[in-house]
């Protein structure tokens, strides 16, 4: 996994922009953690999500939209 990453951000940041693609990693993340508690996946407790925590990562994406611009 470590060395897919090291790849893809050596490919995808100079035609993205460095910060933008490192952006989006920590962005999959969270989503991917997100995910995680809300459905309780490997063994996690549940934690459901609420509209905050959908509200928070639209800023997110928001934010990156933006920055793009």
């Amino acid at each position: 996994m470590i060395a897919f990453y090291a790849i893809s951000i050596t490919f995808i940041g100079p035609r993205f922009g460095m910060g933008n693609a490192i952006f989006f990693v920590l962005l999959g993340q969270i989503i991917s953690a997100v995910i995680i508690d809300h459905f309780g996946l490997m063994g996690v407790p549940v934690a459901r999500i609420d509209l905050i925590g959908i509200a928070g990562i639209t800023l997110m994406v928001v934010w990156v939209l933006l920055a793009r611009r």
